[in-house]
Parts: C-alpha cells; structure tokens; sequence
C-alpha cells in the first residue's frame, strides 16, 4: 500500500534549533526499512514546519510503529493513495468523475 504523510509541527516543537529532537526525528525516519517501509519521497516545506512523504508499507501499523517515538512532536496526516495514469484516456475519465 502506498501513504501520503503530511507532518507538521509547530515551532515551539521543531527540531532543527534541539539536537536532541533532531536525533529522534531522524532516527524514526532511517527506521523505515527495517519496519518494512519503503520512502519514496521525502520533501520538506521548513517556514510551514511540515514534511510530506510518500511511503509505501505492507500496513498501517508499519507506519504507525515508525511515528511511535515522534508522536509527541508532530501531527501526522496519513492517508492511503493509488498511482494514477497519466494516458489521456486516464485523466479525461478522472476528470470527469472528480471536476
């Protein structure tokens, strides 16, 4: 299965001015494969404090078990995604359905 993660924090609770929050936050994210997860993607927007992910686990707990030791720190956002086509067939019949 594939998941969009949206973690956001505020910056009373950034990382990146705490070495010690960094670690964590490192720490869980380097833990994705060894919890089965593959990232795809990891970007990061720093003045809105929020990372997005594309990660891709046989579960949710996977996911859940890798947010574990940051769930003091961050509001997380994890919705189940697809690929989408990009024929044109594809978009016209997403189009239609969604616009």
């Amino acid at each position: 299965m594939l998941f969009h993660i949206q973690s956001t924090h505020s910056y009373k609770t950034c990382g990146a001015n705490d070495p010690e929050k960094k670690k964590i936050m490192r720490s869980a994210f380097l833990s994705a494969e060894e919890k089965g997860i593959k990232i795809h993607s990891l970007v990061v927007n720093r003045p809105s404090h929020t990372v997005y992910m594309v990660a891709e686990s046989e579960t949710f707990e996977n996911i859940d078990k890798m947010f574990e030791p940051i769930l003091t720190m961050t509001d997380a956002i994890i919705t189940p995604v697809m690929p989408m086509t990009l024929d044109w067939e594809g978009v016209y019949f997403y189009r239609s359905l969604h616009l």
